[in-house]
């Protein structure tokens, strides 16, 4: 049973450090083609199974308009 979830919310970040990036994101990335309801539900989805943490990782998460 996995404890730790990692979500890629979006690839938006306000720097332009690609050649660093592990995540290749950058200030002109998007946001990716899932909505807020999709990470709500994949989120609750994750804690009926059984996951304790959610990691937001990314691009900047904060930069994510939801």
């Amino acid at each position: 049973m996995p404890e730790l979830l990692e979500l890629e919310i979006t690839g938006k970040c306000q720097l332009a450090c690609p050649s660093l990036c592990y995540a290749k994101a950058g200030p002109t990335v998007g946001h990716g083609s899932m909505t807020t309801d999709d990470w709500k539900r994949l989120i609750s989805e994750a804690a009926y199974i059984g996951v304790k943490k959610v990691q937001f990782i990314g691009g900047e998460p904060t930069m994510h308009p939801d």
